[in-house]
């Protein structure tokens, strides 16, 4: 049987049963990622990672990447539902597939939590109140299920609802917040990405994760926010 426990992570109380998965809404001609994320609360890099790190301050080539990243909102959602987004990436190359690394994308189950949306007032200025976010340490190499492969014209799609211990709707109208204005904010690092798609990728390539790689290049996505009622 597996033993659960509850971890309190700045005000984030998680279940932390050895192995979570996740699933997200993907076009149909895209596979889907299930990253399998094990929860800690002291590093979100393991061992390898940090070697892998180390070994290399140019991890991947430069190369043109044409891939977009939109955000969207439901056009009618059901009343009384909590806010939602949606983040999808679409490939609008013509002949030429792409594979990305769903971990910290916009595909990326853990999206809100780990802090890679960018919530702020429609304004611009930071949050009355500090969003809590948590730490994970991911088992590598990442499961072939977490790379996914955007075909010619074809997209892929997750939607974040915002809420939760994650996303305190109360404490933000308490403090007289009434829309928020959400975009993405992922970093600099990027999105690894590889031309063509995820069967091609060799054993080494999934280890290494784009540290190293002749073949992957990082995409850093830009969107525009929308604004979303509390």
């Amino acid at each position: 049987m597996t033993r659960i426990k509850r971890l309190r992570l700045t005000g984030l109380v998680i279940a932390d049963s050895h192995l979570l998965r996740f699933a997200s809404r993907i076009d149909p001609l895209v596979s889907s990622p299930t990253p399998s994320i094990l929860l800690q609360t002291t590093t979100s890099t393991t061992k390898d990672e940090n070697t892998k790190m180390s070994e290399s301050t140019q991890p991947t080539r430069e190369l043109l990447i044409p891939l977009i990243l939109t955000i969207t909102t439901p056009s009618n959602p059901p009343p009384g539902s909590p806010p939602t987004i949606t983040l999808t990436i679409t490939n609008p190359s013509p002949d030429t597939s792409y594979t990305l690394l769903a971990w910290d994308s916009p595909l990326d189950p853990l999206a809100l939590p780990l802090g890679l949306l960018a919530i702020t007032l429609p304004s611009g200025l930071p949050l009355p109140i500090e969003l809590p976010r948590i730490l994970v340490k991911r088992r590598t190499p990442p499961p072939l299920g977490d790379f996914v492969t955007l075909r010619p014209s074809a997209h892929a799609s997750r939607d974040v609802v915002l809420q939760g211990p994650v996303f305190d709707a109360e404490a933000l109208r308490a403090e007289g917040v009434e829309r928020v204005r959400v975009g993405w904010g992922g970093g600099k690092m990027g999105v690894v990405v590889w031309e063509g798609g995820k069967e091609e990728l060799a054993q080494a390539e999934r280890e290494a994760m784009g540290w190293g790689d002749a073949r992957a290049s990082r995409w850093v996505p830009e969107a525009e926010g929308v604004e979303v009622v509390v």
